[in-house]
């Protein structure tokens, strides 16, 4: 009965990881139709373009402070609840308050339970990616889309310059300045790019 109760949470979890994906790029490209729709306004209105904008933000501006992290000896049936609690698919690894690595729910399936992996005893540390790309509070947000699209990445660990994990931003999140749409489409399609050609690898 523990087998398929956990069974059951990691398919939700894959679900759930599949819906805000979905979601993830619907608000993405939402923002970027309303971004065009205004970027002629903006450039012309000069209350406007004294507002944040892509050009002149740094990551701080744009990222989520409020961001879920789990440690590597944490083991995985606790990760992925503290993932289906928080309603999130990504979680950064910390440990003694440096990043170590990230894990996805998708990571949880994969790595773990379609291996056969007994949750309740297998550290987080079996199955997250050790190598994160990440990108600092103060780089200006080109920079932290550059990673995103060259990586083919959709959200990136926020560290201070003393290594510390401040926060987490997303492209989603980059696509809410009106004045980026277009670079941040850019981005959005060289990552796609990048997912279709490593799938057929």
């Amino acid at each position: 009965m523990r087998a398929r109760s956990y069974t059951r949470l990691y398919v939700r979890l894959l679900v759930n990881h599949l819906s805000r994906e979905s979601k993830s790029l619907l608000t993405i490209r939402v923002s970027l139709t309303r971004g065009t729709r205004n970027a002629q306004s903006l450039r012309h209105a000069s209350a406007e373009s004294r507002k944040p904008n892509g050009s002149n933000v740094n990551v701080t501006g744009a990222m989520s402070r409020s961001v879920k992290f789990t440690g590597p000896d944490v083991c995985v049936r606790d990760a992925a609840a503290q993932m289906a609690l928080a309603g999130v698919g990504f979680l950064p690894v910390v440990e003694s308050g440096r990043l170590v690595g990230a894990v996805t729910d998708r990571d949880l399936v994969v790595r773990g339970t379609a291996k056969g992996f007994d949750p309740a005893v297998t550290p987080v540390r079996a199955v997250m990616s050790p190598r994160v790309f990440t990108c600092y509070e103060n780089q200006p947000v080109q920079e932290a889309e550059a990673i995103m699209q060259h990586r083919a990445v959709r959200r990136l660990p926020v560290l201070s310059r003393a290594g510390a994990l401040v926060g987490v931003v997303s492209l989603a999140d980059f696509a809410a300045w009106p004045a980026d749409g277009v670079r941040v489409a850019h981005v959005l399609d060289g990552i796609t790019k990048s997912q279709r050609n490593s799938a057929r690898v």
